[in-house]
């Protein structure tokens, strides 16, 4: 098989259009890493979706005229919106809390939790069903092969150099015995056992149909069926095969051609065929000659009795008598070649000048089998219960009805031009090749380059059929001396499988003219005979090295688990939409808000809806809410820089802890200097008595001088409305005006210094030191 490996990046399958076939091919690794980050971008484009949902529907509900409490929350809610699941869980909480207490409170509150889990679901769903712009892992997928020596296999034959010669010799036998061996057995588990196997092809098996169809041969001889009585031939077609879906020779449609064979093959009748024993020797060639070494059949079409009077098959005499199982030979004949060897099944009845021709003889020796065959080529009705190698010295077993069987096979080819539906006649292989030469159908440049290639890497059923015993499926079954006995139809499982090896050969040369079965840089530790130079010679003659140069670039091969493919426009699809919902959401609140400020800036008035939006935008924002909680606590002088949407103070206040009062939690006075935290004790409802109840809540002040000294608590409660004694500390002290809160309440009610709620009070702390660069300012 070939040495190639496997192309990574972006590439088409042109099994579709450019931009549907457009592929990324990357190792399972990176695929991992690809597939998790389109997951996230999902996830975070789903976030964004829920964004821009948020944004539309606080808009919508801020313009409206009418509102409740219910209504300002969901304003609220969306403009503070979350994620899906904390914008499903607020919807039922909404529920759970104005159910009862608002009109519609079910439609308006758990539409948001709907809305929320759709979306979620969606999304979830989307970025699980990402993955599926990549192939599966445990899948095959189709890629690109990376070529290395593209070209024809071409052996070099030096006549004037003997030893060369007989080297290029063996290194082409040896080459196509092992195609033929490697194909059978890869043709037997795809085809006839119906099993996987590693191959590379772009597909696994080729389709073709085997039928009867009526015998060739009439005068002289005649096809047999089971028992050797009349019969048919078995035809098997195969085509047309396109050369990009069926070979995966990558491209566009008007760059393809198709290819088609046929085969037909039969058992025939040699009883009208003269046979005698002959010497193979020239002086002997007459077949007079007896020499008790050899048996021949010798066809009898003319006078001549020589060199050219068709030797069919020989076997030594000896295999009549020793139990070697089974041996096959066979004689060639393809129109065109005038060399006497491939001249020996021509003329009547098997003269055929269009089609390449096989005739395969064979011999099963002394097999045996335990009951009668009555295959036409296997068949065994010879009877005999003395068998030695037999199970039982009693059994009865069949042996072979005759020494040699004959098979004849013709087989043609045909290349089409689909663009035009012009075809090159159905022909042997030197024919075909001659009209693809002459380019008798009108192919384009990439058309002519496809096809040349094709036909130098077609593996003739002819050329490869039956090379030896070990191609027949029975000889692998029962061994060398006996086994199990054979359907009638025996013989057209040996043909169709050897249609299908040489089918499966055709892929694998196509796979090596791409990339030659050496390893880089050693062709001359391996393939010595091979001519390097001349594998581009059809195509330099043809002028179109561009186009061959592009077939190298472009064969399909099928890789299991290394790599993945992801569909390039699968990928652009995800990642355009979900950037544009992630951008949509970032960009969509300023622009809105921009376009309205611009407009308000020129002196346009907004529409009322518009208008209400934009100020529900800045007013339900988070900031802006607890900035509304504190201006109710009593923190003032409050502003917004610029474009900015969170408020700030013009100055540093301090912040009292929000306390809870009727279950409601708010915050106290904020202009406290420090603020007493009271404790659950003192804050529950629960605990204070009704008395305590009634009385007013009392705030308590602690003051400290600037020069450190402190002053105890009678003094602070004797002093703590005295105008007198804020005189006195003059500049040492700030000036806070407090609204009273119920930070701390006080037990007997007897204390002086107590404040009503809502009052109000000057009270006195140390004034914070100035900061030097600042202190003009402050003064």
């Amino acid at each position: 098989m070939s040495n190639y490996t496997i192309h990574t990046g972006l590439w088409v399958n042109y099994d579709s259009a450019p931009a549907l076939g457009a592929t990324l091919t990357v190792s399972i690794r990176w695929g991992n890493y690809l597939i998790a980050a389109l997951s996230s971008l999902v996830g975070w484009a789903g976030a964004s979706a829920w964004s821009i949902v948020s944004f539309y529907l606080h808009q919508r509900l801020a313009a409206a005229r009418e509102k409740d409490v219910l209504h300002q929350q969901l304003q609220v809610h969306f403009r503070t919106a979350g994620s899906f699941l904390d914008s499903w869980l607020d919807g039922i909480g909404l529920h759970k809390a104005w159910k009862g207490r608002a009109e519609k409170v079910k439609r308006r509150t758990l539409a948001v939790s709907f809305l929320a889990l759709v979306l979620f679901a969606l999304f979830m769903a989307a970025g699980v069903f990402v993955a599926e712009v990549a192939t599966k892992t445990y899948q095959d997928v189709l890629v690109l092969a990376k070529p290395s020596d593209c070209g024809d296999l071409s052996f070099m034959m030096d006549e004037s150099d003997p030893d060369k010669l007989a080297g290029g010799i063996d290194e082409l036998t040896s080459w196509y015995n092992n195609g033929a061996f490697w194909g059978r057995n890869y043709a037997r588990d795809v085809y006839v056992e119906r099993r996987g196997r590693e191959s590379g092809f772009s597909m696994s098996e080729l389709p073709f149909i085997g039928h009867e169809t009526p015998c060739p041969y009439t005068n002289g001889t005649t096809c047999l069926g089971p028992n050797r009585t009349e019969g048919a031939a078995w035809r098997m077609d195969a085509g047309p095969l396109d050369s990009h879906i069926h070979f995966g020779m990558n491209a566009p449609a008007d760059e393809r051609v198709t290819w088609g064979v046929t085969a037909t093959c039969a058992v025939v009748d040699t009883q009208n065929l003269t046979t005698k024993p002959y010497w193979r020797l020239e002086e002997n060639d007459d077949g007079t000659t007896m020499n008790n070494t050899y048996i021949g059949i010798l066809q009898q079409f003319d006078e001549d009795r020589g060199e050219a009077s068709n030797l069919m098959f020989e076997v030594p005499l000896y295999l009549k008598y020793q139990r070697t199982g089974y041996r096959s030979q066979r004689g060639l004949w393809t129109p065109g070649l005038n060399d006497a060897y491939n001249k020996s099944i021509t003329g009547y009845p098997f003269n055929n000048t269009e089609a390449d021709m096989a005739m395969v003889s064979t011999t099963q020796g002394r097999m045996f089998y335990y009951d009668r065959v009555d295959d036409p080529y296997f068949m065994a009705h010879r009877s005999n219960t003395s068998e030695e190698y037999a199970m039982s010295p009693n059994a009865t077993v069949y042996y072979a009805s005759q020494l040699v069987t004959v098979m004849v096979c013709t087989e043609q080819q045909q290349i089409c031009n689909p663009h035009t539906d012009q075809c090159t006649p159905w022909s042997g292989t030197l024919k075909l090749q001659g009209a693809i030469g002459n380019n008798t159908i009108s192919l384009n440049h990439a058309q002519l380059a496809t096809a040349l290639r094709l036909i130098a890497s077609v593996s003739s059923m002819i050329s490869q059929t039956a090379r030896a015993a070990t191609n027949l499926m029975v000889a692998e079954k029962n061994g060398v001396r006996g086994g199990a006995s054979l359907p009638p139809n025996q013989w057209i499982k040996e043909v169709e499988l050897w249609f299908a090896a040489n089918l499966a050969n055709t892929q694998a040369n196509l796979l090596e003219w791409i990339a030659k079965p050496w390893p880089a840089g050693q062709v001359q530790n391996y393939y010595k005979y091979i001519n390097l130079t001349a594998m581009d010679a059809p195509y330099q003659r043809a002028n179109i090295m561009e186009q061959k140069d592009r077939l190298c670039q472009n064969q399909l091969v099928r890789s299991s688990t290394t790599v993945q493919n992801f569909s390039v426009l699968a990928l652009t699809i995800v990642i355009v939409f979900c950037s544009a919902l992630i951008i949509t959401a970032l960009v969509m609140p300023a622009c809105v808000g921009h376009f309205r400020e611009r407009r308000r800036s020129r002196g346009l008035t907004l529409s009322e809806a518009a208008e209400a939006g934009r100020v529900a935008r800045l007013a339900d924002a988070k900031y802006n809410v607890l900035a509304m909680a504190l201006r109710g606590a009593g923190v003032e002088n409050w502003e917004r820089r610029g474009t900015s949407e969170i408020p700030v103070t013009k100055g540093s206040v301090t912040v009292c802890p929000p306390v809870e009062k009727n279950g409601l939690p708010a915050y106290p006075c904020t202009s406290c200097a420090i603020c007493r935290v009271p404790s659950s004790s003192s804050s529950s409802s629960d605990s204070v008595s009704d008395t305590e109840k009634k009385q007013k809540p009392k705030l308590k002040i602690d003051i400290k001088s600037m020069s450190g000294s402190t002053v105890d608590g009678d003094e602070k409660r004797q002093n703590s409305g005295s105008k007198s004694f804020i005189q006195k500390l003059g500049r040492s002290m700030t000036e806070h005006t407090l609204v009273a809160s119920p930070v701390e309440m006080s037990p007997t009610g007897d204390d002086k210094s107590s404040i009503a709620e809502g009052d109000r009070i000057t009270s006195l702390s140390p004034a914070p030191p100035i900061p030097k660069k600042s202190r003009t300012r402050s003064q």
